[in-house]
């Protein structure tokens, strides 16, 4: 029973054929760095103006919406002592 090696040398034609692959391989590795760093370009400039022009229409509505709930809140505990307060007045009046 005899032991079969793999071969070890390869012919030229089968190289050949790696190093065109390998060659392909390469164009697609430049191809997919060049798209990437156009999408990054994109991403940083584009994405960052669009995001602050975002903020800036947001801000003034963000700052109305607080003020607004701030008035709420006063104009709440406002009635709440409003009312307590004719509560008492009827409560002296009883007396």
């Amino acid at each position: 029973m005899s032991i079969r090696r793999p071969q070890t040398t390869q012919s030229a034609a089968d190289l050949e054929e790696s190093l065109a692959a390998l060659s392909v391989l390469e164009e697609n590795l430049k191809k997919t760095d060049s798209i990437t760093d156009k999408m990054a370009t994109l991403l940083s400039t584009v994405f960052d103006a669009r995001l602050g022009k975002l903020e800036e229409n947001i801000k003034p509505m963000y700052n109305k919406t607080r003020n607004l709930t701030q008035i709420s809140e006063s104009m709440a505990l406002l009635t709440i002592a409003l009312f307590s307060g004719s509560l008492l007045e009827a409560a002296i009046d009883c007396e």
